[in-house]
């Protein structure tokens, strides 16, 4: 349960309805600054001195270096400074902050729900302006009592600023068990002030195959060879000959292309189910991906169904095939409990392993429950010969099984449990529960209440628009503004993509974080 805890500290906002907690400090100390200065002169619509800056968008200036690789985080960092930074009301170029994150959501889970290993690229291109540190004393500005004013010269506006472009292309995740994948970059996930001047965009994704041409709103299938880090670098030819380049990492991590396989001969045998219930693309669908590792090329005859534990990957990074735990990082734990355990399970195998991975891991545990007994009766069905099962429970999964395993004999009225020739209705001969809290998780209140304040943190940008100033999060970086809106999807598809997310409960008011703390704050 210690994942669990940690987890409290970072976890993202459900759309949950509640009083902002709106500083406005910023923008009234900020406006009172710049406000006698003439806006249109910014002709590139951004102004990095008018803004708060989430990070640093001078060191990605197009120039690949060993300290500016970016993800999907910096890039919700950059575009807020460049929101923040905005002098002009245009959404075209600059949309509302939470609609690029909507739109980004929209396309990263309604690819992956169903079919996965679909990775969406998104970025940014943007030129922007700053003053210039010489323009005070090159007698380009004016400073009184702490405020701008632009400088004329016989009639001439002197310019006090610098022109630059900030540059940034990312993965919608970071990793991925697969080595054969498909990447697409959405048209409306490139966003620019200046799409006239991109004449082409290429990667490369560090596979051997070096530079491949990106067309927009088009899959490209790219293969890897090689399990660990790559690095991805993205290209953008601009119509004068400049190049700019941004650079991410990547890995993968195939358990078919380790030296000695995590899985062993399968042939025939499919090696991934899905049992499920519920409607795809809403937030009701649960269910679990079942990953199948047989002693040989052949039947399930000795099984061992290990069930993973709380895993919200389904909100945090949902292009991840594999969320938070997996059979990957199973046999990573594995590692380090010595080698007659590996060499039990996967070197030399004596288990049939069935490796259940929640699709929604922070549903309900009944829910869940439900879906890990069609999981059992699956097994029961597929295998051959008399051996019962052993399951292994992690975590929330060890409270999950020992609930399911209960529920089913005491729902089974022909089951007497003292009676030793009378056989379970589940065949399990040998339950485990590793790390189990089967009296609740202890997360103090005092950290869940901070999680909640810290989430309710908002600023005000500089610019106030018609409808009202925009709010930005603070605490919240753009693959986290991905995670407000994945409840959307499915027949909601007509809400509108520019309403903030109020944020108030995160997923340690999931469902199932409720039940597995043993004190829990009320909604």
């Amino acid at each position: 349960m210690k994942k669990l805890y940690l987890l409290t500290l970072f976890l993202l906002p459900s759309l949950i309805y509640a009083q902002l907690e709106v500083d406005t400090d910023w923008k009234t100390e900020i406006n009172n600054i710049f406000q006698y200065l003439d806006k249109s002169k910014v002709t590139s619509g951004h102004l990095l001195d008018y803004a708060m800056e989430f990070t640093d968008i001078t060191a990605y200036d197009g120039v690949a270096r060993d300290t500016n690789y970016v993800d999907l985080n910096v890039v919700g960092n950059i575009y807020k400074t460049l929101y923040m930074a905005k002098t002009s009301t245009d959404t075209t170029h600059t949309p509302q902050y939470q609609k690029f994150a909507y739109d980004i959501a929209q396309h990263v889970y309604q690819k992956n729900l169903l079919e996965k290993n679909n990775i969406v690229l998104s970025g940014l291109l943007f030129e922007y302006h700053h003053l210039d540190t010489l323009a005070l004393s090159q007698n380009k500005i004016r400073v009184i009592n702490n405020h701008y004013y632009d400088k004329y010269i016989n009639g001439v506006w002197q310019n006090p600023y610098k022109t630059k472009r900030t540059m940034a292309v990312a993965t919608s995740t970071n990793q991925s068990s697969s080595h054969t994948l498909k990447f697409m970059l959405p048209s409306n996930l490139l966003l620019s002030n200046m799409p006239g001047q991109i004449a082409s965009i290429e990667m490369n994704f560090d596979n051997g195959q070096g530079w491949q041409t990106i067309t927009l709103d088009q899959y490209i299938t790219i293969s890897f060879t090689q399990n660990g880090i790559h690095d991805f670098t993205t290209r953008i030819n601009l119509t004068n000959g400049q190049q700019m380049l941004s650079r991410t990492k990547f890995k993968i991590d195939d358990p078919d292309m380790y030296s000695v396989p995590i899985k062993s001969t399968m042939v025939s045998a499919p090696n991934k189910i899905r049992i499920s219930e519920g409607i795809p693309f809403t937030s009701n669908y649960i269910g679990a991906d079942l990953t199948i590792r047989r002693m040989t090329d052949g039947a399930i005859t000795k099984p061992l169904i290990i069930v993973e534990g709380f895993n919200s990957g389904h909100i945090t990074d949902p292009a991840d095939e594999d969320g938070d735990t997996s059979i990957n990082s199973f046999r990573n734990e594995i590692d380090f409990a010595g080698f007659n355990l590996e060499n039990l399970l996967f070197n030399n195998p004596q288990y049939d392993i069935i490796y259940v991975d929640w699709i929604k891991g922070t549903a309900s545990m009944e829910d869940n429950s439900r879906i890990l007994k069609q999981v059992i009766e699956w097994v029961n069905n597929e295998k051959t010969g008399p051996e019962p099962n052993v399951i292994l429970g992690q975590s929330m999964g060890g409270v999950i099984s020992r609930y399911t395993l209960a529920k089913w004999e005491q729902d089974d009225s022909n089951f007497n449990p003292s009676d030793p020739t009378n056989t379970s209705p589940h065949d399990v001969r040998l339950f485990i529960a590793h790390d189990s809290p089967m009296q609740g998780a202890n997360t103090p209140l005092s950290l869940q209440h901070f999680t909640r304040h810290i989430k309710l943190q908002y600023v005000q940008t500089p610019l106030a628009f018609a409808t009202g100033g925009v709010i930005l999060p603070i605490a919240f970086n753009l693959a986290e503004g991905v995670s407000d809106f994945i409840n959307l999807f499915g027949a909601n598809t007509s809400v509108d993509p520019y309403v903030s997310p109020l944020a108030n409960l995160g997923v340690q008011d999931t469902p199932a974080a409720r039940e597995l703390n043993y004190w829990s704050l009320e909604t």
